[in-house]
């Protein structure tokens, strides 16, 4: 998969040796989110975007301010910024407005999921905690799965969520999810997702940042059996990301 990868190939493999290391090594582990290229790619914000999201979430989803989540900002040492005497990684708030959309446009009962593209484990770790499917799944180089396994084991080594660093075909899924990954991959292996994982979903949560009005006419045209839902990701604001939603139709 990593040639299928837009990232310029002395980003990609000083992103990989990064998570490498952080696997392999405790200290590195403890600090990793605080390394310039894995915020470039994954932690990434500034505290303006943090606090933001946090009055949108407090307007929107203000329950899940109140779900006790276990803390990803625990691990890896991010950047947060305090609201409401709480601290927050731009990561952490992100992932809660995620899961706020996803249960107000799809749906709250998913029993298998899968991700495209899973970060440091943190998305997974907290849509499971919340919506509590049986199985959480995620596609991604195996660098990173390395990573994500060890991430979401300090956090609960109990949880059922599986990493495959290759894409195989499945005969249904429940909800497939990726937070820009998609988006910044060749056509070739999109069209390859498409075929084997996102056609046979049921429901879909795509943040396309990359050739944004292509890739979700692109999507839009493959999967013409499903109802379609696209939102900027903040309300009347110019962004450059744009978030692509699918279900069942009626």
């Amino acid at each position: 998969m990593k040639k299928h990868w837009f990232l310029p190939e002395k980003e990609r493999e000083e992103y990989l040796k990064v998570c490498r290391e952080a696997f392999e090594n405790d200290d590195k582990f403890s600090n990793f989110r605080r390394e310039p290229i894995y915020q470039m790619i994954v932690d990434n914000g500034n505290e303006e975007g943090a606090l933001r999201l946090q009055k949108y979430i407090e307007s929107h989803y203000p329950h899940l301010l109140d779900h006790k989540f276990k803390n990803i900002d625990d691990y890896g040492n991010p950047v947060t910024y305090e609201f409401n005497k709480e601290k927050y990684s731009n990561s952490k708030v992100r992932y809660l407005k995620i899961i706020g959309e996803i249960e107000e446009y799809l749906n709250t009962d998913f029993e298998n999921v899968f991700e495209i593209g899973g970060g440091f484990g943190g998305f997974a770790y907290m849509f499971f905690e919340y919506f509590l499917p049986q199985s959480y799944n995620i596609f991604d180089l195996e660098e990173v799965g390395y990573l994500q396994h060890k991430f979401v084991k300090n956090l609960d080594p109990w949880m059922n969520i599986y990493f495959s660093d290759s894409i195989y075909k499945l005969n249904s899924c429940d909800l497939i999810i990726s937070i820009c990954s998609y988006s910044e991959l060749s056509r070739k292996l999109q069209d390859e997702y498409i075929d084997k994982v996102i056609s046979k979903a049921n429901y879909g949560y795509f943040h396309l940042n990359n050739g944004i009005e292509e890739q979700a006419n692109y999507l839009r045209s493959r999967l013409k059996n499903k109802e379609i839902i696209t939102r900027d990701i903040f309300i009347n604001e110019p962004i450059n990301q744009s978030i692509f939603m699918f279900k069942p139709k009626k």
